[in-house]
Protein backbone atom coordinates (compact mmCIF):
# COMPACT_ATOMS: atom_id res chain seq x y z
CA UNK A 1 0.00 0.00 0.00
CA UNK A 2 2.55 2.65 -1.05
CA UNK A 3 1.32 5.90 -2.01
CA UNK A 4 0.42 9.25 -0.51
CA UNK A 5 -3.23 8.53 -0.62
CA UNK A 6 -4.47 9.73 3.24
CA UNK A 7 -8.01 7.47 2.90
CA UNK A 8 -5.62 4.40 1.69
CA UNK A 9 -4.20 4.36 5.55
CA UNK A 10 -7.07 5.47 7.61
CA UNK A 11 -8.07 1.63 8.05
CA UNK A 12 -4.79 0.48 9.00
CA UNK A 13 -3.51 2.71 11.77
CA UNK A 14 -5.11 3.92 15.19
CA UNK A 15 -6.74 6.85 15.09
CA UNK A 16 -4.15 8.69 16.70
CA UNK A 17 -1.44 7.37 14.28
CA UNK A 18 -3.92 8.59 11.14
CA UNK A 19 -3.90 12.09 12.91
CA UNK A 20 -0.19 12.10 13.60
CA UNK A 21 0.54 10.73 10.02
CA UNK A 22 -1.66 12.33 7.63
CA UNK A 23 -3.17 15.14 8.89
CA UNK A 24 -0.07 16.60 10.44
CA UNK A 25 -0.54 16.54 13.85
CA UNK A 26 1.46 15.92 16.60
CA UNK A 27 1.62 14.14 19.74
CA UNK A 28 1.54 15.10 23.32
CA UNK A 29 5.20 15.66 24.20
CA UNK A 30 7.06 12.75 26.71
CA UNK A 31 3.62 10.64 25.43
CA UNK A 32 5.13 8.55 23.30
CA UNK A 33 6.10 5.01 23.89
CA UNK A 34 9.58 5.30 21.49
CA UNK A 35 10.69 8.62 23.15
CA UNK A 36 13.04 6.16 25.96
CA UNK A 37 13.64 3.17 23.96
CA UNK A 38 17.07 2.55 24.07
CA UNK A 39 17.42 -0.60 22.42
CA UNK A 40 20.03 -1.23 19.02
CA UNK A 41 18.25 -1.71 15.68
CA UNK A 42 15.93 0.45 13.14
CA UNK A 43 13.18 3.10 13.44
CA UNK A 44 10.39 2.92 10.21
CA UNK A 45 7.60 4.40 8.98
CA UNK A 46 4.75 3.28 10.56
CA UNK A 47 2.39 3.13 7.64
CA UNK A 48 5.04 1.71 4.60
CA UNK A 49 7.95 0.09 6.91
CA UNK A 50 10.55 2.21 5.19
CA UNK A 51 13.31 2.16 7.15
CA UNK A 52 13.96 6.20 8.27
CA UNK A 53 16.66 6.19 11.25
CA UNK A 54 19.10 3.67 12.59
CA UNK A 55 19.22 3.44 16.54
CA UNK A 56 22.85 4.83 16.79
CA UNK A 57 21.22 8.17 15.41
CA UNK A 58 19.12 8.92 18.32
CA UNK A 59 19.76 11.20 21.37
CA UNK A 60 17.91 12.35 24.27
CA UNK A 61 16.99 16.48 23.73
CA UNK A 62 14.99 16.75 26.29
CA UNK A 63 11.98 18.03 24.05
CA UNK A 64 9.57 15.07 24.80
CA UNK A 65 9.77 13.61 20.80
CA UNK A 66 12.26 11.22 19.88
CA UNK A 67 15.22 13.12 18.87
CA UNK A 68 17.59 11.60 16.22
CA UNK A 69 20.55 13.70 14.58
CA UNK A 70 20.50 12.30 10.60
CA UNK A 71 17.82 10.35 8.63
CA UNK A 72 19.08 7.68 6.55
CA UNK A 73 19.62 9.25 2.80
CA UNK A 74 17.24 9.61 0.69
CA UNK A 75 14.57 8.44 3.09
CA UNK A 76 12.90 11.52 4.30
CA UNK A 77 11.48 14.59 2.06
CA UNK A 78 12.34 18.30 3.35
CA UNK A 79 9.38 20.81 2.93
CA UNK A 80 9.38 24.03 4.48
CA UNK A 81 6.55 24.88 6.53
CA UNK A 82 4.89 27.90 8.12
CA UNK A 83 2.02 26.58 10.18
CA UNK A 84 1.50 28.08 14.11
CA UNK A 85 3.18 31.15 12.91
CA UNK A 86 6.66 29.22 13.27
CA UNK A 87 9.43 29.00 10.66
CA UNK A 88 9.79 25.17 10.70
CA UNK A 89 11.02 22.59 8.39
CA UNK A 90 8.19 19.56 8.34
CA UNK A 91 9.89 15.89 7.51
CA UNK A 92 7.85 13.12 5.55
CA UNK A 93 8.43 9.74 4.41
CA UNK A 94 9.83 9.99 1.50
CA UNK A 95 8.08 6.62 0.23
CA UNK A 96 4.82 7.40 1.30
CA UNK A 97 4.51 10.98 1.96
CA UNK A 98 3.50 10.19 5.47
CA UNK A 99 4.27 13.36 8.16
CA UNK A 100 6.72 12.28 11.15
CA UNK A 101 7.67 15.54 12.51
CA UNK A 102 9.86 18.43 12.11
CA UNK A 103 14.21 19.09 11.76
CA UNK A 104 15.69 22.22 13.24
CA UNK A 105 19.07 23.18 13.21
CA UNK A 106 19.58 23.07 17.04
CA UNK A 107 21.27 19.42 17.23
CA UNK A 108 23.99 18.92 20.00
CA UNK A 109 25.68 16.26 17.72
CA UNK A 110 28.09 17.07 14.89
CA UNK A 111 24.92 17.05 12.41
CA UNK A 112 23.84 20.11 14.12
CA UNK A 113 20.48 18.42 13.11
CA UNK A 114 17.59 17.25 15.63
CA UNK A 115 14.97 15.52 13.73
CA UNK A 116 11.46 15.78 16.16
CA UNK A 117 9.94 13.01 15.71
CA UNK A 118 6.32 11.52 16.40
CA UNK A 119 6.63 8.01 18.11
CA UNK A 120 3.14 7.33 16.82
CA UNK A 121 4.65 7.80 13.08
CA UNK A 122 7.20 5.34 13.79
CA UNK A 123 7.89 1.21 14.37
CA UNK A 124 10.89 -0.29 15.97
CA UNK A 125 12.45 -3.02 14.78
CA UNK A 126 15.03 -4.12 17.14
CA UNK A 127 18.52 -6.25 16.23
CA UNK A 128 18.40 -9.08 16.62
CA UNK A 129 20.82 -10.23 19.46
CA UNK A 130 23.18 -12.93 18.30
CA UNK A 131 23.22 -14.82 21.20
CA UNK A 132 19.73 -15.91 20.52
CA UNK A 133 18.87 -19.08 19.32
CA UNK A 134 17.39 -18.91 15.48
CA UNK A 135 13.68 -18.56 15.69
CA UNK A 136 13.55 -17.27 19.57
CA UNK A 137 11.79 -13.63 18.85
CA UNK A 138 12.03 -12.07 22.44
CA UNK A 139 13.99 -12.48 25.61
CA UNK A 140 12.08 -12.99 29.22
CA UNK A 141 11.33 -9.66 30.65
CA UNK A 142 13.91 -10.02 33.37
CA UNK A 143 16.46 -11.09 30.68
CA UNK A 144 18.19 -7.56 30.95
CA UNK A 145 18.27 -7.14 34.91
CA UNK A 146 21.47 -7.95 36.84
CA UNK A 147 22.53 -11.46 37.84
CA UNK A 148 21.48 -11.15 41.08
CA UNK A 149 17.85 -9.89 40.64
CA UNK A 150 17.21 -12.53 37.64
CA UNK A 151 18.42 -15.40 40.33
CA UNK A 152 15.82 -14.05 42.70
CA UNK A 153 13.01 -13.87 39.88
CA UNK A 154 13.66 -17.48 38.71
CA UNK A 155 13.33 -18.91 42.22
CA UNK A 156 10.37 -16.64 42.55
CA UNK A 157 8.99 -17.99 39.27
CA UNK A 158 9.78 -21.81 39.86
CA UNK A 159 8.02 -21.68 43.72
CA UNK A 160 4.72 -20.55 42.14
CA UNK A 161 5.07 -23.79 39.32
CA UNK A 162 5.63 -26.36 41.31
CA UNK A 163 2.71 -26.14 43.85
CA UNK A 164 3.32 -29.58 45.26
CA UNK A 165 6.56 -28.91 47.30
CA UNK A 166 4.46 -26.62 49.37
CA UNK A 167 3.45 -27.54 52.78
CA UNK A 168 -0.24 -28.28 52.28
CA UNK A 169 -0.73 -26.14 55.49
CA UNK A 170 0.45 -23.34 53.31
CA UNK A 171 -2.38 -24.26 50.42
CA UNK A 172 -4.92 -21.29 50.25
CA UNK A 173 -7.61 -24.02 50.55
CA UNK A 174 -7.07 -24.49 54.09
CA UNK A 175 -5.95 -20.82 54.83
CA UNK A 176 -9.65 -20.01 53.73
CA UNK A 177 -11.15 -22.84 55.60
CA UNK A 178 -9.25 -21.59 58.73
CA UNK A 179 -10.80 -18.22 58.66
CA UNK A 180 -14.30 -19.33 58.58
Amino acid sequence: MKGNNPEQWRSKLSAEQFHVCWEKGTERPYSGALLHNRKSGDYLCVCCKSVLFHADAKFDSGCGWPSFDRAIEGTVTYTEDGSHGMKRVEITCSQCGSHLGHVFPDGPTETGQRYCVNSLSLDFEPTPDPRDPPGRKMAPPFAEAPFFMRSALARQISSRLAPASRPASASMGNLMTRSR
